[in-house]
């Protein structure tokens, strides 16, 4: 099989792999500062999972971003528990703000229970 010039230029980053979208504005801006709240809760999960986290000033305005850790114990005895990156797969997959609460939805690909924290950013 012969490859032309053409064929042998292209990447991942040439026109006709990357779309280019028309510009879009923002619709909303909240003059609140750079940051409003952060917050952690720690829970006990695997495979797909939904979890109400209770969060004063949340609205269904707000802009939240959430992330994912496994914790693990201590090696110090301390009780304190350290987050790491263990063998699982883990991921959250959707956030939803509401009236002084937030809907997180993950999955956590493992066959038993974790110990895992979910942060939040609210901004």
């Amino acid at each position: 099989m012969t490859t032309t010039e053409d064929e042998a230029t292209y990447s991942s980053l040439d026109v006709p792999t990357v779309r280019d979208l028309p510009p879009v504005e923002i619709e909303r801006v909240e003059d609140s500062g750079a940051f409003r709240a952060a917050g952690s809760v720690v829970i006990r999960a695997r495979w797909n999972m939904r979890v109400e986290i209770g969060f004063a000033g949340v609205t269904r305005d707000s802009i939240v971003m959430a992330s994912i850790t496994e914790l693990f114990p201590n090696p110090d005895g301390s009780g304190i528990n350290l987050p790491g990156i263990g063998a699982a797969h883990m991921y959250i997959r959707a956030v939803a703000p509401q009236k002084d609460k937030v809907f997180v939805s993950g999955y956590i690909d493992w066959d038993r229970d974790l110990t895992v924290r979910i942060s939040l950013f609210v901004a």
